[in-house]
């Protein structure tokens, strides 16, 4: 099924996301302020920087909003930071409205895996369930590698969820629904 996506990050102007968006046929990476500028119907994936990596909560939750509202009408999903900064509660507490949600934080190139609800990376670990909402509807899936991914994104189409991660998930997901 072909399927028009807009994928949003909190700051993709360098880095692993900006990559992930360059995988992706026909696509294009814009600044938030700059969505009403391009003809979202020339593009299949949009990646929208709405630049709230270092905002507080409250202007974070505005900006997604506004570019929710925007996009009402597309496929939105979310792309969150592999290292876990940002305002990611308040975008999964918005995100989670939208329906169920399964994430991970796998990266297997860089060694980074999720595990028993905790992303695993050079020896440290960060607890997951610290940037979930509470009573969301959110899994938090254990995986180390490209085929754990593959089989998260079958696991999303099958349950209807969405696919939150760095981006391979993302990635993963769209190439199969």
């Amino acid at each position: 099924m072909d399927v028009d996506a807009r994928i949003y990050s909190d700051s993709i102007k360098k880095g692993y996301a900006q990559i992930m968006a360059s995988m992706l046929n026909n696509s294009i990476t814009v600044p938030y302020y700059n969505i009403k500028l391009i003809d979202i119907n020339a593009y299949d994936y949009v990646c929208v920087d709405i630049e709230t990596r270092n905002a507080d909560v409250q202007k974070s939750i505005d900006r997604f909003k506004m570019v929710l509202k925007f996009y009402c009408n597309e496929t939105i999903l979310l792309r969150i930071d592999s290292a876990l900064r940002g305002n990611i509660k308040a975008y999964l507490m918005e995100f989670s409205k939208m329906g169920k949600i399964i994430i991970t934080d796998t990266i297997p190139e860089y060694g980074r895996y999720t595990e028993d609800k905790k992303t695993f990376y050079r020896g440290d670990f960060k607890n997951l369930m610290d940037f979930i909402p509470e009573n969301r509807n959110i899994t938090i899936m254990d995986s180390r590698n490209y085929n754990d991914i593959k089989m998260i994104a079958y696991e999303c189409v099958k349950t209807g969820s969405l696919p939150v991660d760095p981006g391979i998930l993302i990635k993963t997901y769209l190439t199969i629904i």
